[in-house]
């Protein structure tokens, strides 16, 4: 328990860490979870709350774990206050895991809004599960992703209709040209989303296999 808030954590974090493992406010606010300019995160990297259990490897067929608190309260509210147009919270890198979080994707005086998560550059392996997203254009941007990409039980809560700056895409995901993409798409939910809840492309000349929701084996240990 090194940082008392995620600005904090943010500055310090490095490739050095593997885990980010976050504690949800009592009240479930986003007090001490801000980050300015928004968290990026490095390859092997995971980010999840302390509410859940987390795998951190498997020997044989024995798990181990990160104990979680088992706390059935809100995931961390993580959210940028200086959110920019086309800015994100939490930028990714290869073989990511998010896991338990909230994000806000608004400035702090909700005029201005971002993505909750996208990755800046191509990357291979991104494991999103158990999130919630709002105050989103959108909310998990995903561009030119390969291998075993796992999009499960997340909630995609998108701006009112009624709104001027409106939620575009709960997901918005496509696969690099050239490679392939292993998808696990499961137990999402998309409200408010005025071009798609959650959009999946295949970019020319790559292919995209669909994962099976029952059996699959965890996704790659960091």
């Amino acid at each position: 328990d090194p940082y008392r808030t995620m600005q904090l954590a943010a500055t310090a974090n490095s490739p050095a860490f593997d885990v980010l493992r976050v504690t949800p406010r009592d009240d479930a606010s986003g007090t001490n979870l801000t980050v300015n300019g928004g968290l990026t995160l490095f390859d092997d990297q995971a980010l999840i709350s302390s509410n859940n259990d987390y795998e951190l490897f498997r020997v044989g067929t024995t798990p181990f774990f990160i104990p979680g608190t088992g706390a059935t309260s809100p995931g961390p509210l993580l959210s940028r206050p200086d959110m920019v147009a086309g800015g994100s919270v939490v930028r990714l890198a290869n073989n990511d895991t998010i896991s338990g979080m909230r994000f806000d994707a608004s400035n702090a005086a909700g005029t201005i809004f971002g993505n909750g998560v996208s990755n800046p550059l191509p990357i291979t392996n991104v494991n999103l599960t158990g999130n919630t997203f709002s105050n989103y254009v959108v909310g998990a941007d995903l561009q030119d992703v390969s291998g075993r990409v796992i999009v499960q039980g997340n909630t995609f809560a998108g701006r009112p209709v009624t709104e001027s700056i409106r939620s575009m895409y709960g997901l918005d995901m496509t696969v690099a040209g050239g490679l392939t993409a292993n998808l696990l798409l499961t137990n999402n939910t998309a409200t408010n989303n005025q071009t798609a809840g959650l959009s999946v492309i295949a970019n020319a000349g790559s292919t995209l296999n669909a994962d099976k929701p029952n059996g699959v084996t965890p996704a790659p240990a960091v």
